[in-house]
């Protein structure tokens, strides 16, 4: 019986695959638990698609879509398929010691009533290696912890509390590098969810090229939508894990002034200039 379900996203950008190695390398029952890995896209990789032929319990989801990415919709999709009671969403491109699962699922079977997240920090290791290396000893030496609160980083949650507050935001405004797992994390609060920063387990992070981030309004509007939502103890999206749920027009944000978006590409340009983008 399935009790826990893995979900990773990617769309088409992933390069390397560590994550699910060390996702399937548990120590926790292979039948107890199950990995989901799903394509915004059409086009999955062949050493993911390998992963699925040689371990029964990794599944492969592809959503076919096109234009602009929202990973918030992978994550409320491999939720509609997950089996587990409990869900570890996490990013594609960690690497967890193989007791991570077996210890998460234990946390989560002990607070059965008690609705909670169970945060995990990321460790990042900062500079581009010589030669790449996944190994737990080597990333313990040379991660260190730049952001405390990754929200995006891994997280667990009971299936029933992730349904309870309508899952990830789906609205467009959050394509793209968004703040989409800020936003739950918001909304979890607002529900009187509670918060636990893991001080147990460390997350690594192994080096990659990052994701470039350019200028953009959806990500200024991404916050003032936060802000909303967290002055108002909100605790749902515009558009959620459930589709038939949809929002009154709390979350509508104003346009820019030719002003406001002069100021903030100024603003923009300073930062990248003295190296803070």
């Amino acid at each position: 019986m399935i009790k826990l379900s893995v979900i990773m996203w990617d769309c088409g950008f992933r390069e390397r695959f560590h994550a699910i190695k060390s996702y399937l390398n548990q120590t926790l029952d292979k039948n107890v638990y199950e990995v989901i890995w799903v394509e915004f896209y059409s086009d999955v990789k062949e050493e993911v698609k390998k992963f699925a032929d040689e371990h029964p319990n990794f599944r492969i989801l592809t959503l076919k879509r096109s234009g602009k990415w929202q990973y918030g919709i992978c994550v409320n999709e491999g939720v509609r398929i997950a089996k587990g009671d409990i869900l570890v969403i996490s990013d594609g491109d960690v690497v967890v010691d193989e007791k991570f699962l077996e210890d998460e699922l234990r946390l989560h079977e002990k607070y059965l009533d008690l609705p909670f997240i169970n945060y995990h920090r990321r460790y990042d290791e900062s500079a581009e290696p010589p030669v790449y290396r996944y190994d737990l000893e080597y990333l313990n030496k040379v991660c260190v912890l730049v952001n405390p609160t990754n929200y995006a980083g891994c997280f667990s949650i009971k299936k029933r509390d992730f349904v309870a507050i309508n899952g990830y935001e789906e609205d467009m405004v959050f394509s793209g590098p968004s703040a989409c797992a800020k936003d739950f994390y918001i909304r979890a609060k607002n529900a009187g969810y509670f918060i636990r920063w893991s001080p147990e387990k460390r997350l690594f992070h192994p080096w990659h090229p990052g994701t470039t981030v350019g200028f953009s309004y959806l990500l200024r509007k991404q916050e003032r939508i936060m802000k909303i939502r967290d002055l108002n103890v909100d605790i749902l999206p515009n558009f959620g894990f459930d589709k038939k749920i949809r929002k009154s027009k709390l979350d509508t944000v104003p346009d820019y002034s030719f002003k406001e978006k002069l100021q903030l590409f100024i603003e923009f340009l300073i930062k990248k200039a003295v190296g803070k983008i």
